[in-house]
């Protein structure tokens, strides 16, 4: 217990003396002279609207800058920079580094001494070019039994703007999504997918995401009765007609879409001229309405008379 209070007898004047000597060591520090290294922004400005920087530059280099230790701390934090005019040029920019070239808060008093790295920076620069590409979607998937896709996969925006170095862009042709797959469909689809492009080509994609959308139907069957059956290329003169002049068309497809289906969405025809000198019955040509797929017809043959 002695030992005890002889360490807090007084504890207060101690923390005084203590923090004394503390504030005056701070005081001395602050004020004696430093050398030390900051990182400093390297900025490329005025670039000519139609023109990019396209190689990867570095975006700071390391100074050795001298000063009292109040003006080194507040260089810490404040903006350091290097500025590089680049309004002159269209292809190179090969700038070796001076130490009059960095600029420092007017309120410091600081030398700067060395760029410790790098010595020299290259600007690449390149004309600009722009252009709408259409997007691919990279989607697959394993339906249920019994379901089918209608229709494409529906991308919105379909296309999006590309822009970046002419002798990039001009061989671009299309963009193509992030590859997705999917297992067990028997429903609508509906998500977002980021695009593919390489970056470090220094690409600008707008927008970078897109939505993708499939309708997923249980897959059915339909008849449609009574479709006519036009005549196509018959001789002018004799009144030709097609015998039987209907015919019934089985098809499949989804069956939200089947539902909305009816003999004016079906064009049957039978092409006069395609007809066989031997052979007095023709077929008829079926032409069904988009994303659905013949299953059978009734009847299979026609004639052709004339009164």
């Amino acid at each position: 217990m002695n030992i005890f209070r002889k360490i807090f007898f007084d504890y207060k004047i101690k923390l005084f003396i203590v923090a004394i000597a503390v504030l005056l060591w701070l005081y001395v520090s602050i004020e004696d002279t430093y050398e030390y290294n900051f990182p400093v922004r390297i900025v490329p400005v005025n670039v000519r609207s139609n023109y990019l920087i396209v190689n990867n530059y570095p975006r700071e280099a390391l100074v050795k800058f001298r000063g009292k230790g109040k003006n080194l701390f507040a260089l810490k934090s404040s903006d350091k920079q290097i500025r590089f005019d680049l309004a002159h040029y269209r292809r190179k920019a090969i700038y070796r580094l001076r130490p009059e070239m960095v600029e420092v808060p007017s309120d410091l008093s600081v030398q700067v001494l060395q760029i410790v790295n790098p010595d020299t920076v290259v600007f690449v620069l390149e004309r600009k070019s722009e252009r709408e590409l259409p997007i691919i979607p990279n989607i697959s998937m394993v339906l249920e039994p019994g379901y089918i896709v209608v229709g494409e996969i529906k991308i919105t925006p379909p296309k999006v703007r590309v822009s970046g170095p002419k002798s990039v862009v001009d061989t671009l042709k299309i963009l193509h999504t992030r590859k997705l797959f999917f297992e067990h469909v028997k429903s609508d689809l509906n998500g977002k997918v980021r695009l593919v492009f390489q970056e470090n080509h220094h690409l600008t994609v707008t927008p970078k995401w897109v939505r993708y959308s499939i309708n997923v139907q249980q897959l059915g069957e339909k008849t449609v009765k009574d479709i006519p059956v036009k005549l196509l290329n018959a001789p002018v003169k004799g009144n030709f007609r097609v015998i039987p002049s209907t015919i019934s068309v089985t098809i499949e497809g989804g069956v939200d879409l089947l539902d909305k289906i009816t003999a004016k969405d079906i064009y049957v025809y039978i092409d006069y001229k395609q007809r066989k000198i031997d052979h007095d019955e023709y077929k008829a040509i079926i032409e069904l309405p988009p994303e659905t797929r013949f299953s059978n017809a009734f009847p299979h043959t026609f004639k052709v008379v004339t009164d």
